[in-house]
């Protein structure tokens, strides 16, 4: 069972492409799951930003799994109950992503909801539509811990977590208190079962943009292109586009995959044409011209 919990919806595209893009062409074989901790709302009040930003996390795994996969599992969503906390859970056959919402407010506005719920030891409420209260930083970690439980609960072997590092590279507060709740979760699942391997595979974070050496560009566009087109349908005023301001790569490459990609993408034409994108636009104008 492969388990990769972040901070943000964009976090593993950026950040852990290959090894979510492996997990997802071996679904047939063993479990994959999504645990998506903050809304990424950036502290905005329009719900759009992260309705946006979760219809984007959707539409990459979607991409991988019945575009490139040939995954052929529709869609479902749920309402579950995870340590007493209802949470939105869609499913594709074997790989499953749950939400919890948990406020993701900037520096500059004050401390974030996770900041608030571990360094303060305040509770802190998720956002709509399933709106749950974190007592403390032992109910997030019990609850993230469950969901992990209950996604693998006929799974057999070592379960891997996967996370990013608590270090320079994360790049943002709420990774690195994410990179902490990861180590928790761990030990609560390897203490309800001790004898099943529980393994933690750290990455580097966003802050290092160009691929590392055995990284793959292939991997990281088929992750990242549906991700940003999606995010624009439900919030056309989106004010950064996480490809091209968090991706640096030979140019050339870059659109020879991004054409690879609209080969077996099922829409005419996956990447956005106006709105606040006109930077990723310029950069990807030669695929969009043809």
């Amino acid at each position: 069972m492969s388990t990769f919990i972040m901070a943000h919806q964009d976090d593993w595209q950026l950040c852990m492409a290959d090894a979510a893009y492996d997990a997802l062409m071996n679904a047939n074989q063993s479990k994959v799951l999504f645990i998506y901790l903050t809304a990424g709302d950036a502290g905005s009040s329009d719900i759009r930003h992260y309705q946006g930003r979760e219809e984007g996390a959707r539409a990459s795994v979607r991409h991988i799994l019945q575009n490139i996969c040939k995954y052929q599992h529709a869609e479902v969503h749920e309402l579950c109950n995870y340590n007493g906390h209802a949470l939105d859970r869609f499913s594709i056959g074997n790989v499953s992503s749950v939400f919890l919402r948990i406020p993701d407010i900037p520096k500059v506005m004050g401390p974030s909801a996770l900041v608030r719920l571990v360094d303060n030891k305040e509770p802190i409420t998720s956002l709509a539509p399933s709106i749950n209260t974190y007592r403390d930083e032992k109910d997030l970690i019990s609850t993230i811990a469950e969901i992990t439980r209950s996604e693998g609960i006929n799974e057999s072997g070592e379960v891997w977590i996967a996370a990013i590092k608590n270090n320079r590279s994360s790049g943002h507060r709420d990774h690195r208190l994410a990179a902490r709740l990861t180590t928790g979760v761990a030990t609560a699942i390897a203490n309800k079962a001790p004898n099943r391997a529980v393994n933690i595979a750290w990455f580097e974070g966003a802050k290092r943009k160009r691929l590392g050496k055995n990284e793959s560009i292939h991997k990281r566009v088929a992750a990242l292109l549906p991700y940003d087109a999606e995010m624009l349908k439900a919030f056309p005023d989106a004010s950064h586009c996480t490809f091209s301001e968090n991706f640096v790569v030979d140019r050339g490459l870059l659109l020879t995959e991004v054409r690879s990609n609209q080969r077996v993408s099922p829409s005419p034409d996956p990447l956005p044409k106006s709105g606040s994108w006109k930077r990723f636009i310029f950069r990807l104008k030669e695929v969009i011209s043809t």
